[in-house]
């Protein structure tokens, strides 16, 4: 639901109630190869969780409880630690390889 397509349905799902994504992956069914996700809403409340499996625990990733239907990201511990390597190879790269006209 991060296409701009969605806005509209997020925007709905904040305002019925509170949220609950439980993403599962793509390794749920066999022979096919498509993403998983559980959604569960409580109406009344307001927010949004998310949460990703690792084994057999699920870890809560992100939660707001004021969510207006923005565009939400899930966040490991594998995501973070890839933000800080890409940010460290923009900085080398930039500095040891400068791009545009030399003088």
């Amino acid at each position: 639901m991060i296409l701009d397509e969605f806005s509209k349905l997020r925007e709905f799902l904040a305002f019925l109630g509170k949220t609950k994504v439980y993403y599962l992956g793509k390794r749920v069914f066999q022979g096919v190869s498509v993403s998983t996700c559980i959604l569960i809403f409580e109406n009344g409340k307001k927010g949004v969780e998310l949460y990703y499996k690792d084994n057999n625990n699920f870890i809560e990733s992100f939660a707001d409880n004021e969510w207006d239907g923005k565009i939400l990201k899930f966040e490991t511990s594998l995501t973070n630690k890839l933000k800080i390597i890409k940010l460290y190879l923009e900085r080398y790269l930039i500095l040891e390889f400068p791009l545009g006209p030399q003088k």
